[in-house]
């Protein structure tokens, strides 16, 4: 053997030398008495202040363990370590009673047994010390200013404990002891899935690495559970099947925060991290009364349990966020949010986010628990976060999420449709009329409608998929902000937005919100239908809207008189009582302040018509060969073939007419869209046949020279109804047939 080589049987074997703590490890026991005689209900957590004989050094870590009496009442601390009071001595625990009675505990009683381990942490994790330190490689920090980023390192180096690299760095975290409970105590019982050849050595070396992290070790639990491996990207992932424990598991009483609530806080800030835990639950302990329910077996006849909270568990997210908000403490709203094992930081200045940053990991290595520096990201101007992007401006999709929706084939099946429109409900709240444009698909998913895909179905579709790839910025809430509402509704659906004024008085989208109606609520009526549409808008943007004045613009008049009527049915007075917690006003826009989304929204609102956006209508018109020529005559024109056209704020080529005689509103004129030759029949399919009702000549016609303006539009429409099967083959379906020919019987009397 010479200085740095071990020499056996003629192999040169390289020594490594690591250098390791000399303190050495004392073991000290503590004992725990109750302080005074406390009652513990059935299945409930209480504090409980106990006096222990002697102190144990502040920077020292200690294990608890139930007294032989607590145990036998079925009564154990929640929680591994302790804080004493250095003056009374005393110490408050929180226990827990698992039985089904009401457990009383008499004064002075030996309740714990805490094993004091000198100045080591009762679950000896790695030591910085002995690996390799960290580099600015290790760290995500691209995109920064040099000064900017030399500042950061030295932080995150002072903090390098907070930081895990890999599995094997990991530690269990100083909190309480996860417990899983369950209906009852049957084993749980799985048979196991078979892993392909050519992945079980990473199985294996998976395996591996959790055992020598201490995050599982040898089991002969009579529970098992199947484990297999998930792609996630270029990697494999061990996971567990816990279906069947998770159906037997009570629930845990925690409520997480929903995207919205996160997202409503993020206003007013110019910088923001993200920091990603290094896989959260194998941080957390678990109990040891129930490691052994998280068993699992391997292809090579090995059985492991689980010393941590593993992924798969049914209240394995709820506790991690308990546990990471009690962390953040104060900082939790101020300037620190959490999702699960997300975290996002927001400032308004450089200094005050490192000054934030130094608390959080401050706060998190007191505990252990540690984040993953590759995944984490500091002082951005945009963040990913929970799959979208935030800035300082606004909210908007992550196009690395939205991608897969882009490559999703076309469904060729209900349970496809029903897997894409899964994806995008997640997005529904950035698209305009999300549910009016995916109306044709979610028709595919009726009972005993046979699948069909057609034209429509595939315009809707794509028409998703391209509003998913270029969606609107909506704008971060702001406390101080006007807001207002426009809503809009149909027999087919409704739809709302929530907008916010800007100082500068411009107004930008907050929240975009539609829904399909059901067969009843199609048949209210127009004026039924507009306060509904009110109604369930203000019950979505509730968080927003409530102590605060807003107003809500519909483009329906007579809602005002309905408002205002004395003797509402049930249904209305049920609705106008329910809004009565909000300040707000109700007023009237006319559709001819908003041309096109007037023109467009009234056919989607009362025929469903799948038309072309704006930009895709131009580009029609511009190739159309009678709208082309037009479009390029002197606006000033005042020739009478060019006089009644004009090209609006947005290019669409338009045309004025003069109402009818007999019309309402004889003395106005209407501005109507021009359509290529290319949508004309489809647009009279639409009126007349589809979801129009074929109704007569006359009312057709009426109907499509409100919002629409073609050349021979008047004998096109005459045409097209006359020629309309379904119209000729019920033109005399209610005629009275006539009486079949009798003789008629002379009579044989004398007259």
């Amino acid at each position: 053997m010479g200085k740095n080589r071990l020499l056996i049987n003629k192999f040169s074997i390289p020594l490594i030398h690591y250098s390791l703590p000399s303190r050495a490890v004392q073991s000290n026991f503590i004992h725990g008495f109750l302080k005074h005689e406390t009652c513990v209900g059935p299945h409930s957590v209480t504090n409980v202040r106990i006096h222990v004989s002697t102190l144990p050094n502040s920077t020292s870590s200690v294990t608890i363990q139930s007294s032989a009496k607590l145990k036998t009442k079925n009564i154990h601390p929640t929680t591994s370590q302790i804080n004493t009071d250095p003056q009374t001595k005393d110490t408050i625990l929180k226990i827990k009673n698992d039985s089904d009675n009401i457990i009383t505990l008499s004064k002075n009683m030996k309740i714990i047994t805490v094993n004091h381990y000198g100045d080591f942490s009762s679950d000896f994790p790695v030591s910085q010390d002995i690996l390799p330190p960290l580099t600015e490689k290790d760290f995500n920090l691209s995109g920064l200013d040099s000064k900017i980023k030399n500042r950061l390192f030295q932080l995150l180096i002072s903090h390098k404990s907070a930081f895990a690299r890999s599995t094997v760095e990991l530690s269990a975290a100083a909190t309480e002891h996860h417990r899983i409970s369950l209906q009852h105590d049957y084993p749980i019982k799985c048979p196991i899935y078979k892993i392909p050849f050519n992945l079980r050595n990473e199985f294996r070396r998976q395996i591996s690495d959790l055992e020598k992290a201490g995050i599982i070790s040898k089991s002969n639990s009579q529970y098992n559970t199947p484990a297999l491996f998930v792609k996630q990207k270029e990697k494999w992932r061990l996971v567990l099947d816990f279906r069947k424990l998770n159906e037997i598991t009570l629930t845990q009483d925690f409520v997480i925060p929903t995207l919205d609530d996160i997202l409503h806080e993020i206003s007013g800030s110019n910088y923001f991290s993200a920091l990603d835990m290094k896989s959260a639950f194998n941080q957390i302990p678990l109990h040891f009364a129930d490691r052994h329910k998280t068993a699992f077996s391997t292809h090579d006849g090995d059985k492991y349990e689980f010393n941590r909270l593993c992924f798969g568990l049914k209240n394995s997210p709820k506790a991690f966020q308990s546990i990471a908000q009690e962390v953040l403490g104060f900082l939790l709203h101020n300037g620190a949010l959490i999702y699960v094992d997300d975290i996002i930081l927001l400032t308004k200045t450089i200094d005050e986010h490192f000054e934030l940053l130094g608390k959080v990991f401050e706060r998190f290595e007191r505990i252990h628990l540690k984040f993953n520096p590759s995944k984490c990201q500091f002082l951005t101007k945009s963040c990913k976060f929970l799959g979208v992007v935030v800035t300082p401006e606004g909210i908007l999709i992550d196009k690395d999420k939205s991608v897969s929706i882009n490559e999703f084939p076309v469904p060729t099946d209900q349970k496809q449709i029903k897997s894409f429109l899964g994806c995008c409900n997640f997005y529904r709240r950035y698209i305009k009329n999300f549910a009016k444009r995916a109306l044709p698909l979610t028709n595919l998913l009726r009972k005993d409608t046979p699948f069909k895909w057609t034209s429509e179905t595939q315009e809707a579709f794509d028409d998703i998929k391209k509003a998913i790839l270029n969606p609107l910025v909506l704008v971060l809430p702001d406390p101080n902000a006007d807001l207002q509402i426009t809503t809009d509704a149909s027999s087919r659906g409704l739809g709302a937005v929530l907008e916010q004024k800007s100082p500068n008085s411009e107004v930008k989208p907050l929240y975009f919100f539609s829904k399909k109606l059901n067969p009843s609520q199609s048949k209210y009526n127009a004026t039924v239908l507009k306060f509904f549409a009110i109604y369930t808008a203000l019950n979505v943007f509730i968080p927003f809207l409530l102590g605060r004045k807003f107003k809500v613009f519909t483009n329906h008049k007579p809602l005002a008189g309905f408002l205002s009527n004395k003797s509402p049915s049930s249904k209305i007075l049920r609705w106008k009582l329910a809004l009565e917690e909000f300040n707000y006003d109700i007023h009237y826009i006319r559709g001819s302040l908003n041309l096109v989304a007037d023109h467009l929204s009234r056919c989607i609102n009362n025929i469903t018509i799948a038309l072309p956006d704006s930009k895709d209508l131009i580009k029609m018109q511009h190739e159309d060969p009678v709208l082309s020529p037009i479009q390029k005559i002197d606006q000033n024109d005042v020739s009478p073939q060019v006089s009644n056209y004009f090209v609006n704020g947005e290019g669409l080529l338009c045309h004025l007419s003069k109402r009818p005689s007999r019309s309402p509103r004889s003395n106005t004129t209407r501005k109507q869209v021009c359509i290529p030759h290319c949508l004309k029949d489809k647009i009279l399919e639409s009126i007349h046949s589809e979801y129009g009702g074929h109704l007569k000549f006359f009312k057709t016609h009426h109907r499509l020279s409100e919002n629409f303006f073609w050349q021979n539009m008047y004998k096109d429409t005459k045409n097209f109804v006359r020629s309309c099967t379904v119209c000729l083959s019920r033109k005399n379906a209610f005629k009275i047939p006539p009486a079949p020919h009798q003789p008629v019987e002379q009579s044989k009397e004398p007259g």
